[in-house]
């Protein structure tokens, strides 16, 4: 998975909320599946200091998102 040529997405969730906000689109669905035993670097509670930690524990989400009309 460390392969160059293997594009793996590693935005944590609360990159993607921010992302949603800065550009005004609405958040339509969102599904998530958390780990509560993930070990949550210090490193990105320094990056995300607001973030809930659930949204730091997040493994998986889904996101729907739809520009406001």
């Amino acid at each position: 998975m460390n392969d160059p040529k293997c594009y793996m997405n590693r935005k944590l969730l609360p990159e993607y909320l921010g992302l949603a906000e800065k550009y005004r689109l609405r958040i339509v669905h969102l599904a998530r599946q958390t780990d509560e035993n993930a070990v949550i670097h210090p490193d990105l509670h320094r990056r995300h200091p607001t973030a809930d930690t659930g949204e730091l524990k997040t493994v998986n989400f889904l996101i729907k998102l739809e520009k406001p009309q």
